[in-house]
């Protein structure tokens, strides 16, 4: 896999999980701008990478600036700290960059390992939009295409209607929606992420630091929780991380595959990602058959169809990220 990331408390938690997880063999890490520029994303992963001693995992610096206009949004280093790490980053580290940019390194890594990669991608979708006018095969080059991104029954966390990630580049999330990937891609939404989500059960396990990725983790989920909690209502949300088990462990979140394209329009809904559930009177043989094409065409033109996460196992979850935090 190939892990396209924009630096926050969750992300770096997900690195950390593609680093250890055993059915995870993480080929490289691209960053992105988001919750920090992409340089910035760039340094702390390399601390991530020096304190798991992988450094032989390569990651490449990517895009800096979005593709078209975006709705202004708060900095989400109020939630992440300025360092993206609940101001909690060690010093820097050695490690460096590949001189590739993220979308170079994603577009050679999938040519030349057609079929084998999956892509995924929990911050702004710049990086994947780039590497689509890089490359127009990706969509057929890629294993699966997975995103923590978007919401299918807002509320929305950046917006009204629309998740962060996409609300940062909606031109680019759209691109990357409506691209014709050969296997649906998957989408881990805040339907899910805002309920799957840690209590004091999993903290407990996080703060007593048992493992590499405790240590470094415990420290940045201090200023993290304590937002996060209050976002979600159910608990602290670590959306890239439960992206990362979905990947490991697809039987965690259940899915519904329906078309999908993202409001580039500048209105109310500017970020959104929009689902047709009208899809369903098709998958359910509700539409006559005389009338069965024209609904199609109606429902799925200029649009991608993906599998969106609807609904998970919040305890399968739950023990997972005890399991990965170093639960005995």
């Amino acid at each position: 896999m190939i892990l396209d990331t924009d630096g926050g408390v969750d992300d770096y938690s997900a690195l950390w999980y593609g680093l250890v997880a055993p059915e995870l063999d993480l080929l490289a890490v691209t960053t992105v701008a988001g919750v920090l520029s992409a340089g910035a994303t760039a340094r702390n992963v390399a601390k991530v990478l020096d304190a798991a001693r992988r450094p032989d995992v390569p990651f490449a610096v990517g895009a800096e600036d979005q593709l078209g206009p975006a709705p202004e949004v708060p900095p989400a280093t109020l939630m992440h700290g300025e360092d993206g790490l609940g101001g909690r980053a060690p010093p820097d580290v050695a490690l460096q960059p590949v001189g590739e940019s993220g979308a170079e390194l994603i577009v050679r890594l999938c040519r030349e390992r057609p079929g084998e990669i999956t892509l995924v991608a929990v911050g702004p979708f710049t990086n994947v939009a780039l590497a689509l006018r890089v490359e127009p095969r990706l969509p057929e080059l890629v294993k699966e295409l997975v995103i923590m991104g978007g919401v299918a029954s807002p509320p929305g966390n950046a917006t009204a209607y629309g998740e962060f990630n996409v609300v940062v580049d909606p031109v680019a999330a759209n691109e990357m929606a409506v691209a014709p990937w050969i296997n649906p891609p998957r989408m881990v939404g805040l339907d899910v992420t805002l309920t799957a989500t840690m209590h004091d059960e999993e903290f407990s396990v996080l703060n007593e630091r048992r493992t590499p990725q405790a240590e470094f983790m415990a420290g940045p989920f201090e200023v993290y929780r304590a937002l996060s909690e209050i976002e979600s209502e159910e608990g602290c949300a670590s959306h890239d991380t439960l992206t990362m088990m979905a990947v490991a462990n697809p039987e965690l979140l259940t899915y519904e595959e329906l078309p999908m394209s993202v409001d580039t329009a500048g209105g109310a809904a500017w970020g959104a990602t929009v689902f047709d559930f009208r899809a369903r009177w098709i998958t359910k043989g509700l539409i006559p058959a005389d009338l069965a094409d024209l609904a199609r065409a109606q429902f799925y033109d200029g649009k991608g169809v993906w599998r969106v996460a609807l609904g998970s196992d919040v305890a399968a979850v739950r023990a997972e990220f005890r399991r990965f935090y170093g639960e005995m």
